[in-house]
């Protein structure tokens, strides 16, 4: 057993339930709802009233996490006097990245434990599933290099697919096209969308109709996940009927039991209410070519 302290930010998307279980350590961040600024270190989506917010029209926006807040929170894990793997939100999606390599390089240069930090190229509740096999991995392993080299190899297996009610928050986000939103939007036609081998967004295809693109998704989490691991978290903003549905077809057909939390609000104040993704361990990710 490698005695390891696995840290993420708040973006990992897990339940304190499942944080405790791990035994992780959270960097917390900070968003505004009408105004108002919050931290996911006491607020979440459900505290919030997030979605119902934006269903209303209130503005919303989030942080990334700033050099002082990635400085801070190594420091007070550094005095536990243990070797730090920090798993990043994905570079892909975010400047926390660069925010979060610099202030490690600054910290290894004058301290003798180390912190390794991995771009995750995931999101979400990818970005948390990373940090389960990492523990899990860390329980069996001799010694720490074996986790890491682990980590970069699993990294590319973690698949992420999700659907949108909507494309107006990745619109007002600038993450997609004004004449894209008016087509889908008029024709009912929802996005079925990956994060790639560089851990950017990906519109794979377009379904017509909400039903359909969930049992999409499910379709390729049965053709493409690795049969030895069972783990699968299922994520949704406000939309845990559709949660239920899909992790129901999971259990009917495939009789693995499902996690399902809530898309915290970092994300889901990018992608809006009705938000609806899957993570697990599968194929390699493809590498899209733009």
């Amino acid at each position: 057993m490698v005695d390891v302290i696995i840290s993420m930010e708040s973006t990992c998307d897990l339940s304190e339930e499942l944080i405790k279980k791990y035994d992780f350590r959270i960097l917390d961040m900070n968003f505004i709802v009408d105004g108002i600024e919050y931290s996911t270190k006491n607020d979440s989506v459900v505290s919030t009233n997030l979605y119902q917010k934006m269903r209303e029209g209130k503005k919303v926006s989030t942080y990334q996490v700033s050099p002082d807040a990635y400085r801070n929170h190594f420091n007070e894990l550094l005095k536990e006097n243990k070797p730090i793997i920090h798993l990043i939100f994905s570079s892909g999606l975010s400047g926390m990245y660069n925010n979060c390599f610099n202030v490690v390089k600054e910290l290894n240069s004058v301290n003798q434990n180390k912190i390794f930090a991995v771009d995750t190229i995931s999101g979400c509740s990818g970005q948390g599933l990373l940090g389960i096999l990492t523990r899990l991995k860390a329980n069996d392993a001799n010694k720490i290099s074996d986790v890491l080299d682990y980590v970069v190899k699993i990294k590319e297996h973690i698949n992420h697919t999700f659907t949108v009610d909507t494309l107006k928050y990745l619109l007002n986000g600038g993450r997609i096209r004004f004449s894209k939103y008016v087509f889908s939007e008029i024709f009912n036609i929802k996005p079925f969308m990956i994060v790639d081998s560089e851990g950017k967004l990906f519109v794979s295809k377009r379904i017509v109709t909400r039903k359909k693109t969930i049992d999409a998704i499910y379709e390729k989490y049965a053709l493409e996940r690795d049969k030895s691991s069972n783990l699968v978290i299922i994520s949704h903003a406000d939309c845990l009927s559709d949660a239920k549905y899909l992790a129901s077809k999971i259990k009917n057909n495939l009789n693995i039991d499902s996690i399902i939390t809530d898309l915290g609000p970092i994300i889901g104040s990018h992608s809006g209410p009705g938000t609806l993704s899957i993570y697990y361990l599968g194929k390699k990710r493809v590498n899209v070519k733009r």
